[in-house]
């Protein structure tokens, strides 16, 4: 396989990514003339979503490699697996602003004089920028040389079609098509389907039929209005109606092109894009991880376009004015300003049992306040096992890991703050938590 290492190259006098030829294919000929191949396929791109290539050449101990340019962030597939971790999809608008760039990518692929297909359109093959604010929200990397034997298909030896779990069903061989046509255009656009329906839900959709099915009789997904988004539950047959064609199992009856299929995802949402959001093209799409706490499920996290957009500052009304002062030294004065630890304070719709919630989150720490209606409404959220207690001059509260989350904490303040409810979420939550100013 192809092993991607950071690296300072004199001659770039930059940060790169190097992808070398793994030791144990540098022997494999027809390996490594697809991987000099890949580096000459990328090389020639010029998209704003697709990561460019600089160079490349043999190592002094033989090794083939190129330098791309390096993206600090993460992977859709490892983001992917912490949304899972939490329960919480993503709103349709933050999907399509996530995938669209990588649509236009597709897009631009098709279109070029010497179409190129990239072959393996997957959420690990998506990467998601944190630091370079004139990235777009997610570039597409890998024009295929990281194959794993196991989990990728060929048409014939060496060459792949695409990872199965997100193979459209037209490249499939079966007993009936025995000589499957090349990845094309549509195929591709149909794995960003799968990958967008992903985001939504959560669900993988592979893992969610049988093998035959998969292979011969591939089903449609289709959205259950409990597994969205609650800005996204009306508009679902809108929804579901996009996907059907995207994820279609006749190729034709797809959408033309891969930026059409996310343009029909946002006119599906249009109707909840609220009116008060504005664009802050300043920050990536996923720079702040948002959790919530609902009475049902204790505590889910919500990622926003968090960066792309945002409510205007203002002040609390009604009953978030009312928590808001009850955590003067957490929450910000107003909705959108700074809160405890250089988080953004905002809004979040109360749960079962509340009566008021704010998040106040950064990319590294999420802190969720939820005022409930009745100390046994809160005291129902408790975890019932793993209690600590925190006690200074002033007040007292218990704190516990939460049930649903291994980097979640409760902490629940006692006395006249006992129809309150904390969570803490991300990097050091628990030692912050025993940290938080709330007396």
């Amino acid at each position: 396989m192809g092993t991607v290492f950071r690296a300072y190259k004199q001659n770039l006098d930059r940060t790169v990514a190097i992808k070398v030829v793994s030791h144990d294919r540098v022997s494999d000929t027809e390996y490594v003339n697809r991987f000099h191949a890949e580096m000459r396929t990328m090389a020639a791109l010029d998209h704003p979503a697709i990561v460019p290539v600089y160079d490349g050449g043999v190592t002094a101990h033989g090794f083939p490699y190129f330098a791309m340019k390096y993206i600090e962030g993460e992977n859709l597939h490892d983001f992917l697996r912490r949304r899972r971790a939490i329960r919480q999809p993503l709103a349709v608008q933050e999907v399509a602003q996530i995938l669209a760039p990588i649509a236009s990518a597709l897009d631009y692929l098709a279109a070029l004089p010497n179409p190129v297909v990239h072959r393996d359109i997957k959420p690990a093959n998506i990467l998601l920028p944190s630091s370079d604010v004139n990235d777009p929200p997610a570039l597409l990397t890998d024009f295929g040389i990281a194959i794993d034997r196991e989990s990728t298909r060929m048409t014939r030896v060496g060459m792949r079609i695409g990872t199965d779990g997100y193979t459209a069903p037209e490249l499939l061989a079966t007993k009936d098509v025995t000589k499957p046509p090349q990845p094309n255009a549509l195929s591709e656009q149909y794995s960003l389907g799968l990958v967008a329906f992903e985001l939504l839900t959560g669900i993988y959709v592979r893992g969610s039929v049988t093998d035959e099915q998969w292979a011969v009789n591939r089903p449609v997904p289709e959205l259950k209005s409990h597994l969205m988004h609650p800005a996204d539950v009306s508009n679902i047959k809108a929804v579901n109606g996009v996907f059907a064609r995207v994820l279609a199992v006749n190729p034709h009856k797809r959408f033309a092109t891969a930026s059409e299929f996310i343009s029909a995802l946002q006119s599906a949402a249009a109707a909840h894009q609220s009116a008060n959001l504005v664009r802050d093209v300043g920050r990536s799409a996923l720079s702040k991880k948002l959790l919530t706490l609902v009475a049902t499920v204790v505590v889910i996290a919500t990622i926003v376009s968090a960066g792309v957009w945002h409510f205007s500052a203002s002040q609390w009304e009604g009953e978030d004015a009312r928590l808001a002062g009850k955590f003067p030294e957490i929450v910000s004065e107003k909705s959108g300003g700074a809160g405890w630890q250089s988080t953004s304070c905002e809004h979040r719709e109360p749960g079962t049992g509340e009566l008021a919630r704010i998040a106040c989150n950064s990319d590294r720490l999420s802190v969720v306040i939820a005022h409930f209606d009745s100390v046994e409404a809160r005291d129902a959220v408790v975890p019932a096992e793993g209690a600590q207690t925190m006690k200074s001059s002033r007040c007292s509260a218990l704190t516990m890991p939460m049930e649903s989350s291994d980097s979640a904490f409760g902490v629940f303040p006692q006395g006249d703050l006992s129809t309150y409810g904390i969570i803490v979420s991300g990097e050091n939550a628990e030692d912050l938590r025993l940290k938080l100013p709330i007396c």
